[in-house]
């Protein structure tokens, strides 16, 4: 098959760079050793009942090719918010530092011999959850893509380096869900600096949404020191990849029916957005070319293709939500619901629950460029729910096409706090109706705190759910 990483593949030109260069001997003394690293070599038999469970697939696929002893998994027990590849380069968790570089010379070489196959090998999701995301200058973090428990890590890098069209990723990947931000302010000063005294923590009070995640990271590390949440990952080491192991037909089918669904949404509904533009044309509309890319992008949304956010439900695996939900209940003593919104895909199953997507904090990928000219984020929505008015009368004109199937039933709906009420805009406290997440927590864990309804994220704030959810 093309895309296996043969010997002579990985010393081609544009796979060495993902080659871990050998460095100069390192005294014993400075070296990693494997009791350091929170990692261990393991065989498929000693995990195939744990694949079995949260991969069925996955698990049929190896099962038939029977694995030989020299295609073994490197385990990784990461904890929260430990770097699993960053700056293109994997991280390997360890007992004394955040995590250790897959080039760093201190490694044992059979580890890094295991894993340089590619600069994100393959991996298997074990438990929790793990996001790509990207980074701005202005430090500002945009969701790619979550990898839930079960799910693979790195397939279309690794089969991109097979077929040497690979480019050095621009984004990294964190343990545990990234682009996480709390509804209300937890800026103030004083109340921060009770917070951080009472953990023992040393950061700053955050400045935007962005920066939550810094807070809750060392809220994590230091709530549950002697035993913290694991989000572990399952590397596939580079044997899997060798062009003379025998019948290895059924993984690698599987593995690229994975990195197709996970790049899907590139070549998905090319028809739909031509028929776009042409209504828009006809009408002689203008829109901004920032507000065309963002209704694409919720489309992306509805479809599941590109992740929103949803408040964070109780038994979320993606990050340590008592821990953190505690900390600003008990020692920053806040006065809203600590709402904390979490990164996730768009579901069309029968128990389907709302995302939301805000204006005030975009996390449209390539939409920086076009957005010096913004207005504001009220003549934004008011021109967003246009054109996805266009939108859903162009999709209804293809609803008998040969992409019906792939067309989702959803609805949209608009929320804005302050300014002048506006038709089809709501109040964004009524993000609370309709959405039993918020309804239940604030009953149970946040009884007696209010919905953060003027939370910078609840302002020009979009609503996808199913039609019937809202038609009801």
């Amino acid at each position: 098959m093309a895309f296996l990483l043969s010997d002579s593949a990985i010393d081609t030109p544009h796979i060495a760079i993902h080659k871990v260069a050998r460095r100069a001997t390192v005294p014993a003394s400075m070296r990693h050793t494997t009791t350091d690293l929170r990692v261990e070599e393991l065989s498929w038999d000693a995990v195939r009942d744990q694949v079995s469970k949260i991969n069925p697939d996955l698990f049929a696929a190896i099962e038939a090719i029977s694995p030989n002893q020299r295609q073994t998994f490197i385990k990784c027990d990461y904890h929260y918010g430990d770097p699993v590849f960053e700056k293109g380069m994997l991280h390997l968790p360890s007992n004394k530092q955040s995590a250790v570089r897959l080039d760093d010379p201190q490694l044992p070489t059979w580890l890094r011999n295991k894993l340089d196959y590619a600069a994100l090998p393959l991996g298997l999701q074990l438990s929790g959850k793990s996001e790509a995301f990207f980074s701005s200058q202005a430090q500002h973090t945009i969701p790619l893509h979550i990898t839930e428990t079960g799910a693979l890590l790195g397939a279309p890098e690794v089969l991109a380096g097979a077929t040497q069209s690979f480019v050095s990723p621009a984004w990294d990947v964190a343990a545990g869900t990234r682009t996480v931000f709390m509804l209300p302010k937890i800026a103030d000063i004083v109340r921060h600096k009770r917070l951080t005294s009472s953990l023992g923590i040393d950061c700053l009070p955050p400045v935007n949404l962005s920066d939550h995640w810094s807070v809750f990271k060392a809220i994590a590390a230091a709530s549950q020191p002697a035993k913290p949440s694991h989000y572990s990952v399952l590397f596939f080491s580079k044997d899997w990849f060798d062009h003379q192991a025998k019948g290895l037909f059924p993984f690698q089918q599987y593995m690229l029916s994975n990195a197709w669904r996970q790049s899907r949404h590139h070549h998905k509904h090319h028809a739909l957005w031509e028929q776009l533009a042409t209504t828009i044309q006809q009408r002689r509309l203008k829109p901004s070319p920032y507000l065309f890319d963002t209704v694409k992008h919720l489309w992306a949304i509805a479809c599941g293709d590109m992740p929103a956010f949803r408040p964070a439900e109780a038994d979320d695996v993606g990050l340590p939500l008592a821990m953190i939900e505690a900390a600003y209940l008990d020692a920053y003593g806040i006065d809203h619901a600590p709402t904390i919104m979490c990164p996730t895909y768009f579901r069309h199953s029968d128990a389907a629950l709302p995302l939301y997507y805000s204006l005030a904090h975009p996390t449209l990928l390539g939409g920086s460029a076009l957005m010096a000219q913004r207005t504001s984020l009220m003549s934004e929505l008011r021109e967003c729910q246009r054109l996805v008015g266009l939108l859903e009368t162009t999709v209804a004109a293809m609803a008998d096409g040969p992409d019906a199937a792939a067309i989702p039933a959803v609805d949209f709906r608009y929320f804005h706090s302050g300014g002048e009420a506006v038709a089809g805009v709501h109040p964004s406290a009524a993000m609370v109706e309709g959405d039993s997440v918020i309804e239940n927590s604030l009953q149970d864990r946040f009884a007696g705190k209010a919905f953060s309804e003027h939370a910078r994220f609840a302002k020009g704030c979009i609503r996808i759910a199913r039609a019937s959810d809202h038609d009801t």
